[in-house]
C-alpha cells in the first residue's frame, strides 16, 4: 500500500505576504530579540516555520504589533494588554491611534522609534526605589517589564546593568547599606537565571564556556552575558565565577566548546592580564577566547575583548 506523507502546515512553502523576523522587525521597530520573548511569553506573534527552521511571519501582523509597542509605550503592563485583538487596542489607545501614514496624532512615529534612555531611566529608578524598601516583588516586576518592553540587550544594557553600578555607587557612598546591595543582586541573579532558562532549552548553537578569573567572585555580568548568549541561540556551559585556568581549559577540551568567555570585574583588573595569558595558552588552538568587563585587558594576542553587550550581541548575530 502506497504510503501518504502529510507536509506540516509550517513546513509549507511561504506564500506572498509574509515575513522575516528582521523585515517585521524593522516593520514595526520591534526589534527581533523582543519578538522572540514575546512569542516565547505570552504566543504574540504565532510565525510560521521554513523547513529549516526559520520563523515567517503573516505581514497582516504588523498593525497589531505596532498597536502593541504604543500601548506599551504609554506605560500599559504586558497583562493588560497582550491578549487583546487589534480592535480593542485600538480603543484603548483612543486617540494615539496612528492616522494615515502610521504616526500618532501630534507626534512622532513610536512604532519605529528605538527604546529611550528616559525609559530604561526610568525601570532604573523603579528598581533602586524597590531596592531601598526591600521589596523584592516590586524590583521583579520591575526586572521583568524592562526585559519586556526594551528586549534582551536594551534591557540587559539600559536598565539592569545601570542599576547594578547604581546599587553598587549607593553602597560606597553610605546611601545604601550591604543589606539592601546583597538583596538586590540575589533578586537580580534570580531574574537572569530565570529568564535565561526557557532560551536554553531550545537552544541548538555552539557551546561557549563561561567564567570569572581566579579569585573573581563577581558573577552579575557573567549572568548578563550568559543571557545574552541564549537569546541569541548559543549554549552556555556555565561554570560561574572563580574557576581554575586548570578546570576551564579541562572543560573547553572535553565538552568541545567554540569559545571560552571571561568576564573580569573592576577589582580583578591587576594580574588579569597574566591570567588570561595563561588561560589562553591552555586553550586548545581552535577555541576562542572573549574577554569583558571593567577589568578585561586589552592587546593579548589570539584573544578578542568586547567593550559592552552590544558588541557581543554584533558577534553572536547569525
Amino acid at each position: 500500500m502506497p504510503t501518504t506523507v502529510i507536509t506540516p502546515k509550517r513546513h509549507r512553502a511561504p506564500e506572498p505576504g509574509w515575513l522575516t523576523i528582521g523585515s517585521l522587525a524593522r516593520a514595526t521597530g520591534i526589534p527581533p530579540s523582543t519578538l522572540r520573548t514575546w512569542e516565547l511569553r505570552y504566543r504574540v506573534p504565532t510565525p510560521s516555520r521554513k523547513p529549516s527552521g526559520h520563523r515567517l511571519y503573516p505581514a497582516a501582523s504588523v498593525p497589531h504589533l505596532r498597536a502593541l509597542r504604543r500601548a506599551l509605550d504609554l506605560g500599559r503592563t504586558p497583562a493588560e494588554v497582550m491578549r487583546l485583538p487589534l480592535e480593542a487596542l485600538e480603543a484603548l489607545l483612543g486617540d494615539t491611534r496612528p492616522t494615515d501614514g502610521g504616526k500618532p496624532r501630534g507626534g512622532r512615529d513610536t512604532a519605529s522609534s528605538e527604546p529611550t534612555e528616559g525609559a530604561a531611566a526610568s525601570f532604573v529608578a523603579a528598581q533602586l526605589e524597590a531596592a531601598r524598601s526591600l521589596d523584592r516583588v516590586a524590583l521583579r516586576r520591575s526586572l521583568v517589564d524592562a526585559w519586556t518592553r526594551l528586549g534582551p540587550l536594551d534591557a540587559l544594557e539600559g536598565a539592569v546593568l545601570p542599576f547594578l553600578r547604581e546599587v553598587g555607587a549607593a553602597w560606597a557612598n553610605g546611601t545604601l547599606s550591604i543589606r539592601h546591595e546583597h538583596f538586590a543582586s540575589a533578586v537580580t541573579a534570580d531574574f537572569l537565571r530565570e529568564a535565561r532558562r526557557p532560551y536554553e532549552e531550545r537552544a541548538e548553537g555552539p557551546w561557549v564556556a563561561l567564567t570569572t578569573l581566579p579569585g573573581d567572585l563577581h558573577e552579575l555580568g557573567l549572568l548578563g552575558v550568559a543571557l545574552l548568549l541564549a537569546t541569541h541561540g548559543w549554549r552556555v556551559g556555565y561554570l560561574g565565577p572563580d574557576t581554575p585556568i586548570r578546570e576551564v581549559a579541562a572543560f573547553a577540551k572535553e565538552a568541545g566548546v567554540r569559545a571560552v568567555a571571561v568576564s573580569v570585574s573592576a577589582s580583578r583588573r591587576r594580574g588579569a592580564g597574566a591570567a588570561i595569558r595563561a588561560l589562553r595558552a591552555a586553550l586548545p588552538g581552535g577555541v576562542e577566547l572573549w574577554v569583558g568587563g571593567a577589568g578585561a585587558p586589552e592587546g593579548i594576542a589570539r584573544t578578542t575583548r568586547f567593550e559592552n553587550l552590544a558588541a557581543l550581541a554584533e558577534r553572536l548575530a547569525p
